[in-house]
């Protein structure tokens, strides 16, 4: 196996992967941006993977965040694989899996800290709609309230996030 170490790279001389199948907007990106300028190290941690022709196959995400974030270098990991590995890569390095484990980021993070790092959406719930409401606690009313928040908010251009709940499957949208 030909592995190389990270080395530090001049951002102007990273290409984009044209093809790559992730993207990340608005909110999050800017999250992203945040995070990094809070926090660059965290690239050591993770470098951008770049093929020999230094297009990147992992991390186009964090390279763009990288340059809001004003960084002139990134750590980038140079990987000498076939192009079959490095479209493999491309996929399974942007493939979610696993679960959080929300008791355990309950006992130990923050709120602020996990809306702010992307984990948890970023609203508040009205008392009539909190987590732990009955549905017969929730009257005509609160719904016709929440409602119309909901419009107001769809009317002034802010953005929604898509939402499953954990217990029935139901998807909708959360200001």
């Amino acid at each position: 196996m030909n592995l190389q170490k990270t080395k530090m790279v001049e951002t102007f001389a990273l290409k984009e992967n044209p093809e790559n199948p992730r993207v990340i907007r608005d909110e999050k990106f800017k999250k992203l941006v945040k995070s990094l300028e809070k926090f660059p190290e965290m690239l050591m941690a993770r470098p951008i993977v770049v093929n020999e022709e230094m297009i990147i196959i992992g991390g186009n995400q964090r390279y763009k965040a990288a340059i809001s974030a004003g960084l002139k270098e990134v750590p980038v990991f140079v990987a000498n694989w076939s192009k079959e590995k490095q479209k493999e890569f491309v996929i399974k390095d942007n493939a979610s899996s696993g679960e959080w484990d929300w008791e355990a980021l309950a006992n130990s993070w923050e709120d602020t800290d996990l809306k702010e790092w992307g984990v948890l959406p970023d609203f508040a719930f009205t008392p009539e709609f909190s987590p732990d409401s009955q549905m017969r606690d929730i009257t005509d009313e609160d719904i016709a309230n929440r409602q119309k928040q909901i419009e107001e908010g769809l009317n002034s251009g802010s953005s929604y996030k898509q939402v499953c709940c954990p217990e029935c499957g139901c998807e909708f949208e959360i200001a």
